[in-house]
């Protein structure tokens, strides 16, 4: 009997079934296309307030403005990730998280191209 196979039985289920060693939990999956995406944000993020500033740190009055395009970006990572991470456990994929982590962080560049993250919400 192959040792790479779990089988367990739910509960008032006739059917005996296996789930691969290598399938992991979509919460896990989920956690790394978030975590992913929300990476590339704030590097993207980071990046363009010090293009723009000259500094590391926002100021006391641009703050607000960079918060709100973060959460925004987060709220975009965190709905496309789900979607993505969905999609691939629909399709049979072997790593759904990593797709899901390229469909977040394609998802987080078009944000971050049409809006262009903190100085749209400046405007």
């Amino acid at each position: 009997m192959a040792r790479t196979t779990r089988l367990y039985q739910r509960a008032r289920s006739p059917l005996i079934q296996g789930r691969s060693r290598r399938e992991r939990p979509w919460r896990v999956d989920f956690a790394v296309a978030v975590s992913w995406g929300c990476a590339l944000l704030i590097a993207l993020m980071v990046g363009g307030h010090v293009a723009e500033t000259g500094t590391l740190v926002p100021a006391a009055g641009g703050s607000t403005a960079w918060w709100s395009a973060f959460g925004a970006g987060v709220v975009v990572a965190v709905v496309c990730g789900a979607a993505g991470v969905s999609l691939a456990r629909g399709w049979g994929a072997v790593r759904p998280g990593r797709t899901g982590a390229i469909v977040a962080c394609a998802a987080v560049v078009a944000y971050w191209l049409v809006f262009g993250g903190v100085a749209a919400a400046r405007r």
